[in-house]
């Protein structure tokens, strides 16, 4: 019961549109398009790597992640060696 009979059907109706509005709202905020240098930089390092690479910008720009992925261990150890890491 909403509030213990205190809302009609309507008024609960009307206050989950407006919450599933700013919440659609505050989503559509976060997307945020990464800037083209980001983009280059992606897409040079996952052609020397030859796997998916992410880089993501921290807020102030002067830190972030460099996130390389792998999908075996032998795809690892060829990253690690491409890195100039020997994996032994």
């Amino acid at each position: 019961m909403a509030l213990a009979g205190r809302l009609s059907v309507r008024e609960v109706e009307r206050l989950v549109r407006i919450a599933l509005t700013q919440k659609d709202n505050t989503a559509a905020k976060a997307v945020i398009e990464k800037p083209a240098h980001i983009k280059d930089l992606e897409s040079k390092i996952r052609g020397r790597l030859g796997t998916n690479v992410k880089i993501i910008a921290g807020k102030k720009g002067s830190r972030g992640k460099i996130i390389i992925e792998y999908y075996s261990l032998d795809e690892f150890d060829s990253i690690a060696e491409k890195l100039g890491v020997n994996s032994d």
